[in-house]
């Protein structure tokens, strides 16, 4: 029998106060006999388990166990009884049961000492929900993680990215392994960005077509991110791994979609364009990718708890809901966006408009009050880009007065030597300061959760703002004011 512990000269056994080592230790720590009685026990498995030691000692191992199937019990048994004189190189996994009936996931190291089992035990609980919620946003999101170790020249994956190439997982590739799944440019450029991560610490984030390995065509989103020693060398690359295959898809479906709406009717209010789908829904989807990327990268490190990512994934669950919110009232006016300028008048124009809000005004007992133009006014411009941009103003306008006795809106046009204004007036008091700055901004909206996604206005701009004008809202004004400026003919 070896030595129960070692120690130089200057130190006597009796200085060793096992108990304080006991109390330290972090896991559950036991012995039992030959039949799995257990003759000791640490505190810590009455801080696992919920049960007192008095309780436990003289129980066995065996019988405490909790299992799906018997054969999960002669599967432990055997384990147990197969480490006589040697320890146990490949831990074993069990359930117990908690004293309020949950059920607590434990890993076994057991090593045999004459009739004795000395048997150090994890928690893993935690460790298995934190692995589930993992696994289970990587399925929703279909988003995966990888890791480039820089000295060993390979790369670890998760079991998304192994799905999104194709291939079986089976242990970590090495880098230039991995790079062969990519053809052609994909190859190439994939090379050139993990080159550049590690030469010279240079992150990225970028959307490519590739083939997997069971020969499908896809789309993928990839970031890496360089993480430096302390001398400021690189010696890792992580990332994150998404397949967009099926939102690309969706996303060509969606701009068909509308295009067929727009073809049959025009009495759609601009708020949002299909083309633009990619760029305002890029805010809530970094703060997915952010989300994500923090929870990798801490479970990596092993300092976050279950808690942490239930909130992450939460916020995540909200900001895809605000995502579909977006999609969901979209219309499309992509057809107009590859027609030329041309020159319009100004007084069909507004008589357009009149025409396709007025129905919507009746309804809600608003009264429209368009200017008499004695002189028609001229105007270059994709004309239904802002006929929609008017009708959006006046949509949110008929919204904004419905608390008010009197209803009313008032359309005003004023010509300068290079510009035109035309000013959407109604009788509300104007926008509070605290939001004033905001209310053009994508994503700010004053209307209800779910009645409103903001993005009318800031689109409405950026449209206005390509016919080379400019949108705003003018704060002197008594009355709400919002201003459509375009440049003369």
């Amino acid at each position: 029998m070896s030595q129960p512990f070692l120690s130089t000269p200057h130190f006597k056994e009796a200085e060793i106060q096992l108990d304080v080592l006991l109390k330290m230790s972090p896991h559950l720590l036991a012995v039992t006999n030959e039949h799995g009685q257990f003759l000791f026990l640490n505190q810590e498995w009455e801080n696992v388990l919920g049960k007192k030691l008095k309780d436990l000692l003289g129980t066995s191992c065996f019988d405490l166990m909790y299992f799906d199937k018997p054969s999960e019990l002669v599967s432990f048994k055997k384990f147990f009884n197969a480490h006589k004189n040697k320890i146990s190189k490949r831990p074993h996994f069990n359930k117990y049961t908690h004293k309020d009936g949950s059920l607590v996931s434990l890993e076994w190291c057991v090593h045999k000492l004459e009739k004795k089992y000395y048997c150090v035990v994890r928690d893993i609980t935690q460790e298995k929900k934190r692995k589930k919620i993992e696994t289970e946003l990587q399925r929703i999101g279909k988003i995966g993680w990888w890791v480039v170790d820089v000295s060993k020249n390979s790369v670890a994956w998760s079991e998304e990215v192994f799905r999104i190439h194709g291939v079986k997982s089976k242990g970590n590739p090495a880098v230039p392994t991995a790079l062969n799944y990519y053809p052609g440019a994909a190859k190439k450029i994939i090379s050139q960005l993990v080159e550049r991560g590690i030469k010279k610490g240079i992150a990225w984030d970028v959307e490519l077509p590739f083939r997997s390995k069971d020969k499908k065509n896809k789309w993928v989103h990839t970031t890496g991110y360089p993480v430096y020693d302390k001398n400021g060398k690189v010696v890792e690359l992580f990332g994150v791994f998404q397949d967009i295959t099926h939102e690309k898809i969706k996303k060509d479906q969606l701009q068909s979609h509308f295009n067929k709406m727009m073809e049959n009717s025009q009495l759609a209010i601009l708020g949002e364009i299909a083309t633009g789908i990619a760029h305002e829904v890029n805010n809530p989807l970094a703060i997915i990718q952010s989300n994500a990327e923090r929870i990798l990268q801490r479970l990596k490190q092993d300092t976050i708890s279950v808690e942490d990512i239930k909130l992450q994934a939460q916020r995540t669950l909200q900001m895809i809901s605000r995502i579909s919110d977006i999609v969901s009232g979209l219309k499309s006016l992509t057809r107009f966006d590859n027609e030329p300028f041309e020159k319009r008048s100004l007084r069909s124009i507004l008589q357009e408009t009149g025409n396709m809000i007025s129905l919507k005004a009746k309804s809600k007992r608003v009264e429209l009050i368009f200017p008499i133009l004695l002189k028609d006014i001229s105007i270059r411009c994709r004309s239904v880009q802002v006929e929609q941009v008017l009708l959006n103003l006046l949509a949110n306008s008929i919204d904004a007065i419905q608390h008010l006795k009197k209803k009313w809106i008032r359309v005003e046009v004023q010509t300068k030597k290079t510009k035109i204004l035309i000013s959407i007036i109604d009788p509300g008091p104007g926008i509070p300061s605290e939001i004033r700055a905001k209310i053009l901004e994508p994503f700010f909206t004053t209307k209800p959760y779910g009645k409103g996604t903001g993005l009318g206005l800031s689109i409405s701009r950026r449209i206005i703002r390509e016919h080379g004008g400019d949108l705003y809202l003018d704060s002197k004004k008594t009355y709400t004011t919002f201003i459509v400026e375009l440049p003369a003919v």
